[in-house]
C-alpha cells in the first residue's frame, strides 16, 4: 500500500508539474505584444554566481598534467578564488602560487601552456583584490542622476510609435521623483532586461542603447541603496565593477562568447572613467593579457598597393555597322588598379581605385561621307 501511495503521489506531482509548465508557456506567450506595447510585470529572481577556479586550472585538471604540482597548487587556487576569504589570505596564496609556477618546468608544450594560464589568472585575481580596495581619489561619490535619465527617456519615447505606453510600464514618472522605492527600481530593471519571452523585434527594442543606459543607471541606484552613505556606496560600486570585469574575462576565456567580451570592455570603460585609481591597479594585467592584439599585422599603403595592384592593356579591331555607317579601325584600353587605405580603428579598410583610358582610331563610312 505504501508503494502504491508513493506512485500515486508521484503521478500527482507530475500532473501538477505539467500543468505549471503549460501555464508558464501560456503566460510567456502573452508577454510583450509584437507591436512593442508594454506588458504586465513579473517577479524578479536574480541569482549571482560566485567566483570559481576556472575549469582548466582546477586541481583535477592540473593532476592530469602534473600530479605532484596539483596537490600543492590546488588548495592555494581555491583560496585565491574564494572571495569570502580575507584579502591578506588570498594575496598570500597568490604569492605562494607565483613561486610555484615560476619553478614549474616547461619541458613540454602542455606544461608551458599550463604555466602561462596560471600566471595570467593569478595576476588578474591578485590585481583585482588590490583594485577593490583602492582609494577613491579622482572618483566621484555622487549618486547617479536618475530623474534626469528618466526624463530624457520620456522625451525619447515620444518620438517612438507606441512609446507612450512604455512610460507607465517603465515607471518613468516615479523615477523622476526623489524618493523612488527600491522595489520600483528592481521592477524597472527587470522590465528593461531582454528575456526569452520576447520575440526578435522586442529584444531589439529592449536592447536600444537609450534603454540599456537607463538600466545601468537604475542598477547602480539599486546597488547604492544598500549602503549608508555615498562614500561606502562608491566603494561598493568600485568593487562591483572590478568583480564584473574579472568574471566576464574568466567566462570569455571559457566560452569565447562575444557578449562576455563586450561586458568586460564595458566594465573596463566604466572603471577607467569612474575609478581611475582602481583601474591603474589592473591596467598592466588586462592590457598585457586580455586587451592586447593576439596577432598584429602592419602593412604600408605602398606595399598593399603592390599586392593588390593590377595593370592591364587590351587592344582589338573594330568592324561594326553603327546607325547605317560602316565603322572600321582599332582601339587600345589601359586600366590601372590600386588600393587607397582609409583610417579605421577596428578593421582593414581601403578603397579600390580604377583609372582607365581608351584610345581608338576609326573610320566611319556612309556614302557620300567618310569620318576619321
Amino acid at each position: 500500500m505504501e508503494f502504491v501511495s508513493f506512485i500515486r503521489e508521484r503521478r500527482a506531482r507530475r500532473a501538477v508539474g505539467s500543468l505549471f509548465v503549460a501555464a508558464s508557456f501560456l503566460v510567456g506567450s502573452a508577454v510583450f505584444p509584437t507591436d512593442l506595447q508594454a506588458n504586465s510585470e513579473t517577479a524578479v529572481v536574480v541569482a549571482e554566481s560566485a567566483l570559481k577556479v576556472p575549469a582548466d586550472i582546477t586541481e583535477e585538471s592540473i593532476e592530469t598534467i602534473d600530479s605532484e604540482f596539483s596537490k600543492v597548487a590546488g588548495p592555494l587556487l581555491r583560496t585565491l578564488f574564494d572571495d569570502q576569504k580575507s584579502s591578506d589570505e588570498r594575496q598570500k596564496s597568490a604569492t605562494e602560487l607565483r613561486n610555484l609556477v615560476n619553478n614549474l618546468s616547461a619541458s613540454t608544450t602542455v606544461k608551458d601552456s599550463l604555466r602561462r594560464r596560471l600566471q595570467r589568472r593569478i595576476d588578474l585575481i591578485s590585481a583585482s583584490i588590490d583594485a577593490s580596495q583602492a582609494s577613491l581619489e579622482g572618483s566621484s561619490t555622487a549618486a547617479p542622476n536618475l530623474p534626469n535619465a528618466a526624463s530624457s527617456i520620456v522625451t525619447w519615447l515620444t518620438t517612438i510609435p507606441n512609446g507612450n505606453s512604455w512610460v507607465s510600464y517603465l515607471h518613468l514618472e516615479e523615477l523622476q521623483k526623489a524618493d523612488v522605492s527600491v522595489d520600483v527600481l528592481k521592477q524597472v530593471s527587470q522590465n528593461l532586461t531582454p528575456s526569452s519571452t520576447m520575440d526578435a523585434s522586442q529584444k531589439t527594442f529592449a536592447s536600444k542603447p537609450q534603454l540599456q543606459q537607463l538600466k545601468q543607471t537604475v542598477d547602480k541606484a539599486i546597488r547604492r541603496a544598500g549602503f549608508a552613505n555615498d562614500a561606502d556606496a562608491a566603494l561598493g560600486e568600485q568593487k562591483h565593477l572590478v568583480e564584473t570585469l574579472v568574471a566576464s574575462l574568466l567566462r570569455y576565456e571559457h566560452d569565447q562568447l562575444g557578449s562576455e567580451a563586450e561586458q568586460a570592455r564595458a566594465a573596463w570603460r566604466s572603471l577607467r572613467n569612474e575609478y581611475p585609481t582602481a583601474a591603474s591597479r589592473l591596467r598592466s594585467v588586462v592590457n598585457d593579457n586580455y586587451f592586447n592584439h593576439n596577432l598584429h599585422f602592419v602593412v604600408s599603403e605602398d606595399l598593399l598597393s603592390r599586392l593588390v595592384s593590377d595593370y592591364r592593356s587590351e587592344s582589338g579591331c573594330i568592324a561594326e555597322c553603327i546607325m547605317g555607317a560602316w565603322v572600321t579601325g582599332s582601339q587600345n584600353t589601359n586600366v590601372d588598379l590600386r588600393a587607397d587605405i582609409k583610417p579605421s580603428s577596428n578593421r582593414a579598410l581601403f578603397d579600390m581605385n580604377v583609372n582607365g583610358s581608351v584610345h581608338s582610331s576609326t573610320i566611319a563610312t556612309k556614302s557620300p561621307a567618310t569620318i576619321w
